[in-house]
């Protein structure tokens, strides 16, 4: 009626976040961000996980952070005894310089922990450092679903992991690049690393033992490669959307700097007729190059129909096609390519 209030107006939505598990969840975490420009510092709050699928009944979980593609040094919370539900209300700080953040990918690494103190892992956590994640200087409350470890030794030239998806409807192809492992990066000694602070403080050669992990009470030494280091060039992801083997457009993720096992979670869609799913193919290529110069072609994978794919890559087109309007994820295999 005029001039009453209603009040399914004024309703918050749920928080379904605690209830609604996908099947065959290994847990989820909860955790938040914030980026402090002025101090150039990431400050990581990991509050708390739920469900965690631990080998026996009673589990007792940590978890270890990684500042990707720094792969050496690493932070640590408490152990929490005898629960798959563990909260944890932890603070941790990386010393990161703003140039580089967005370079950057966060791996949260959960274990649990035995008896005899071995660590099992349970699942990971990877949350790539976007522009629009730090934007504002403000603390973001995130959660993320865990997911498994590959335990299949990578491919001679390394694999892509990346997600399918046709929407008939809007016409719509969708290519989500998650990451890659195992790459055989070639070495560039002209080209040094732009992640690279070099500061006054930063540190040449190996860490002793005792200083590759860190109590957080202690606040971790700044994660910073050694001043004028010399890595491998940035890798990117070339998506290639073809048609009877004709180019049709191609798109690129962002380049990763120094790292085999680069994370990229970039979504990419193409303008694609429901007819033309018969006579299309994708093809994503890992490219390594420095900015201005030729790039090297580490490998590729395509996946399309019968026509110019065979086994995984068949499989994930017609899975594809199977499930309209799903993201279907797997990896792929790089065979070596001779595009440039």
């Amino acid at each position: 009626m005029v001039g009453t209030i209603n009040p399914e107006l004024y309703k918050f939505l749920e928080d379904t976040s605690e209830t609604d598990f996908p099947e065959g969840c290994l847990g989820r975490l909860w955790f938040s961000l914030e980026y402090q420009q002025e101090a150039e510092r990431l400050l990581v709050g990991l509050i708390k996980a739920r469900r965690l699928q631990g080998p026996s009944e009673t589990c007792s979980p940590l978890v270890k952070l990684h500042l990707l593609p720094d792969e050496r040094r690493f932070l640590q919370s408490k152990t929490k005894r005898k629960t798959s539900n563990p909260q944890f209300d932890e603070h941790f700080i990386f010393q990161v310089s703003s140039k580089s953040i967005t370079q950057r990918v966060l791996r949260f690494s959960v274990y649990h922990v035995d008896r005899q103190r071995k660590h099992q892992l349970l699942g990971q956590v990877f949350f790539p450092l976007k522009n629009e994640t730090l934007a504002g200087d403000c603390r973001r409350l995130i959660w993320r679903d865990l997911e498994a470890e590959s335990l299949e030794p990578p491919s001679e030239f390394g694999d892509l992991q990346f997600c399918l998806g046709y929407n008939d409807c809007l016409r719509r192809l969708t290519v989500v690049v998650l990451r890659a492992k195992g790459l055989q990066l070639q070495e560039d000694t002209s080209f040094v690393m732009a992640v690279s602070n070099g500061g006054p403080g930063a540190q040449s050669g190996p860490c002793p033992p005792s200083q590759t992990s860190h109590r957080p009470e202690a606040g971790p030494r700044p994660l910073l490669p050694a001043h004028g280091l010399h890595c491998p060039a940035g890798v990117c992801v070339k998506v290639s959307l073809m048609n009877h083997n004709k180019f049709v457009k191609c798109k690129k993720t962002l380049a990763v700097l120094g790292s085999a096992n680069p994370v990229y979670s970039e979504t990419f869609s193409f303008k694609a007729d429901p007819a033309e799913l018969d006579t299309a193919s994708l093809s994503l290529t890992v490219l390594q190059g420095a900015e201005g110069e030729k790039s090297h072609a580490l490998g590729r994978v395509v996946v399309g129909p019968y026509m110019y794919a065979r086994g995984k890559q068949l499989e994930h087109w017609n899975e594809m096609l199977s499930k309209p309007k799903e993201l279907v994820k797997r990896w792929h295999a790089l065979c070596r390519t001779t595009e440039p």
